[in-house]
């Protein structure tokens, strides 16, 4: 439970990376949204840099994609 616990900034900068774009439209979040992530980054092994990103692209890749639907339907 400890491991999963300590990937928050990863799922935290995903959130707020997802915030940034369509349909929350809070752009200035770009700016400040990978912060978390890239401090976590710097006080890990390669191990957790691994975990790290690992769940910061799959949180942020399954979001983004709802949109693709709509995409494909549409045209």
């Amino acid at each position: 439970m400890r491991r999963f616990v300590s990937l928050w900034p990863a799922a935290l900068s995903a959130l707020l990376m997802l915030a940034a774009f369509s349909p929350v439209n809070l752009g200035l979040l770009v700016l400040v949204g990978l912060a978390p992530f890239f401090a976590a980054l710097m006080k890990g092994r390669a191990k957790r840099a691994l975990a790290l990103g690992y769940v910061f692209g799959l949180i942020y890749i399954l979001t983004q994609m709802f949109w693709l639907q709509k995409l494909v339907t549409t045209w």
